[in-house]
This record gives structure tokens, C-alpha cells and sequence, in this order.
């Protein structure tokens, strides 16, 4: 007879999964945690963090700092989360990404939906351009950024509740708003967001239409403009469709490429997109990603 594991190690279990998850989520620019402020945070004991924070370093899931006082996630993490992405999907974002971050010069995303929170996916930004985060990997609450509601475009009236019942529990503000402001998004096809750093985001939706899979993003200081905003989101509607079309070729084994459904691109503002100031023509994304 199999003997049932002590309750002790299930919990001791429990410790390390729920420090794993706050290195993992948290703000990238903290992203060194002490043992006190890990302890405070999980409302946990000091020593009790210590000996678990001591077992993840020995396997090689968290890391310990030079002078020993800060934890960050370790080496192991990498290939168990690497292998939980699709990694068809990995490789058509970081050639689509790249692409709109040449057209724009701008920062550019992928995120997906990882349950109530968005999931960056991919980032990358200009090389001439010191990012403001390392976004890889972030997580944020759906309903707080352009793309949390992107990923939330296919999705019926009471998942949008219980997405802003989450926002309330948590203490995220507009909540109340969150319905009516997807709906105005769905109207527009696009997301907007005026910050010091604004953002503009649209859905990836599958080849049919019927599923949302992702959400193509830029942010930039330069997104405050609503014209800006939304020759952005048509760079991105176009981009998206793209990105959904080589997933689906990849996922069918096909290399055959579906033409964009935009005949010609906007003029982009040159004071956001020194590079992309002339007419685009609708063969861009082909053309420069190959088949």
C-alpha cells in the first residue's frame, strides 16, 4: 500500500511553489527579492523562507545574489517554462515582433492569456533604445493594459465579470468599466492605453476567427496621439493576421503564405517612425519575413 506523503512536505511543497510565483511575477524592476521581504509578502516566517529559499537554491531554481542578501529565479526555471510554450508559436512572434519594431522603432509585444492575467510572451525594442523593462515573462492582471482587453475580445459577458470581480478582489481600479470600455475596443478592432509610456494593442485571432490566441502590441511616449494610435493599430491588424496565418501554416505543416488583408499601409508619423515616414505597400511583412 502507497504511503500518503506527510502533510509537512505538501506544505513545505506549497512554500517554495508560492515563492517560485512571486520571483516569477513580480515587478522586473525588483526583481531581486530579499528573504524578509519575501517572508513579509507572504505573510511566512523568516526562518521558514530561509530553509525553503535554501532547498531552491541547492536544486537551482532560484538564485542567490553575489553577497548572499537577494533571490531572483534560477537556471532550472528556464527549461521547465520553455518547454510549456509552443515554440512554433515562440519563433513566428520574435520574426513578426522584430518586424514591427523595425517599421515603428518602437517597443513591440506578444502577450497570450495565462488564466486572469496577460502573459508577455515576447518583447523586443530598438537597438538604439535602453528598454524600460525586461517585460519576458511579466505577468499583469487582465483589464489593466491595451493588451489584457485585446484578450478579452473573443470572450462572452460573464467571463468579462468574473475578469473584473478578479480586478475588484485585488484592489485594480475600473473595474466597473471594464465591459463597456472592450465593448467601445471591439467597435475601434484596437486597444488604447495614454500613459507616460501609451500602448496600442490588437487581438491575434485564429484562422477562423472563432478564438482569440494572442495580442499584438506597441508601446511608445509617442501613442498619446489618437491619430498615431491608430495608424498603429493598422500596422498591427495587418501584422496579426500575418502572425495567425504562419501559426496555422506552421501547425498544418503548410508553406504556403495567405496574402495580407490590407492592399497598402497608412503613412506612419515621423516623428514616431523615422524609418517607416514614406507609404508602405501591402507586400512589406512578406517580403521581409520570407515564406
Amino acid at each position: 500500500m502507497e504511503e500518503t506523503a506527510p502533510a509537512t512536505d505538501l506544505t513545505t511543497l506549497r512554500r517554495g511553489l508560492q515563492i517560485l510565483e512571486l520571483l516569477r511575477s513580480s515587478n522586473p524592476s525588483a526583481s531581486m527579492w530579499t528573504n524578509k521581504e519575501i517572508a513579509d509578502t507572504l505573510s511566512l516566517d523568516k526562518s521558514v523562507v530561509s530553509r525553503t529559499l535554501r532547498v531552491l537554491v541547492d536544486l537551482g531554481f532560484v538564485e542567490r545574489s553575489a553577497d548572499g542578501r537577494t533571490f531572483a529565479p534560477g537556471s532550472k526555471v528556464y527549461p521547465l517554462g520553455a518547454r510549456s510554450v509552443n515554440q512554433d508559436v515562440l519563433r513566428a512572434a520574435a520574426t513578426v515582433v522584430r518586424e514591427i519594431v523595425r517599421m515603428t522603432q518602437a517597443r513591440s509585444y506578444l502577450s497570450v492569456r495565462s488564466d486572469m492575467d496577460a502573459m508577455t510572451l515576447w518583447s523586443d525594442q530598438p537597438v538604439r533604445a535602453r528598454p524600460r523593462v525586461h517585460s519576458i515573462g511579466t505577468t499583469f492582471p487582465l483589464g489593466v493594459s491595451e493588451a489584457g482587453r485585446a484578450l478579452l475580445y473573443g470572450s462572452p459577458p460573464t467571463e468579462i465579470k468574473q475578469v473584473a470581480a478578479e480586478m475588484r478582489r485585488i484592489g485594480v481600479g475600473h473595474a466597473d468599466q471594464l465591459a463597456g470600455q472592450i465593448e467601445l475596443d471591439r467597435r475601434v478592432g484596437y486597444s488604447w492605453r495614454r500613459a507616460d509610456e501609451s500602448g496600442v494593442a490588437v487581438p491575434v485571432w485564429d484562422t477562423r476567427n472563432e478564438a482569440v490566441i494572442g495580442a499584438l502590441g506597441v508601446a511608445s511616449e509617442g501613442l498619446s496621439s489618437r491619430d498615431v494610435a491608430e495608424a498603429t493599430a493598422q500596422l498591427l491588424m495587418a501584422a496579426a493576421s500575418n502572425l495567425a496565418r504562419r501559426i496555422h501554416a506552421t501547425e498544418t505543416h503548410s508553406t504556403t503564405m495567405a496574402p495580407l488583408p490590407f492592399s497598402g499601409w497608412p503613412e506612419m508619423p515621423t516623428d514616431m517612425f523615422p524609418l517607416s515616414s514614406r507609404s508602405l505597400d501591402g507586400e512589406t511583412f512578406p517580403e521581409f519575413l520570407g515564406d
